[in-house]
């Protein structure tokens, strides 16, 4: 009796370049290998966003109604002892071998060469895609 394994996908991490598989189950676009960059990269895409608006006359007068309330706040209270120091726990920034799902961690030794790319999303919001996905696997 032969198991059959899932095929994974090669993506490039749009943070970091790095290539990550994510196999048929997990797929839903992934763009980032892991927590990390997509964080990283939401941090930078919020940032550009606040610079935009701050340009703005709505965003400047925000902004400045903003700091002087916490101008006000700051001035009130004084704390004269220190809070605890944050704990890090090692491992939670491991990367994701080649191999293996990023998502789950599943392993296979099929890895598909020529995933679907979207390209554009369509009228009715669905992506479309060029040609079909190649039948040919590479085994790792």
């Amino acid at each position: 009796m032969v198991m059959s394994q899932d095929v994974l996908r090669n993506r490039n991490c749009r943070g970091c370049g790095v290539v990550f598989c994510v196999c048929g189950r997990c797929d839903r676009g992934q763009s980032y290998c892991s927590p990390l960059c997509r964080r990283g990269a939401r941090r930078q895409q919020l940032r550009a966003a606040n610079r935009r608006h701050q340009r703005t006359d709505a965003g400047r007068r925000l902004h400045r109604m903003r700091q002087r309330d916490y101008r006000l706040r700051r001035a009130k209270a004084r704390v004269t002892d220190h809070g605890s120091p944050v704990i890090v726990l090692p491992g939670g920034t491991q990367r994701n071998r080649l191999g293996s799902c990023a998502v789950c961690g599943r392993y296979s030794r099929w890895i598909d060469p020529f995933p679907a790319i979207p390209l554009l999303r369509s009228p009715r919001g669905r992506q479309r895609t060029v040609g079909k996905r190649s039948k040919i696997y590479v085994f790792r």
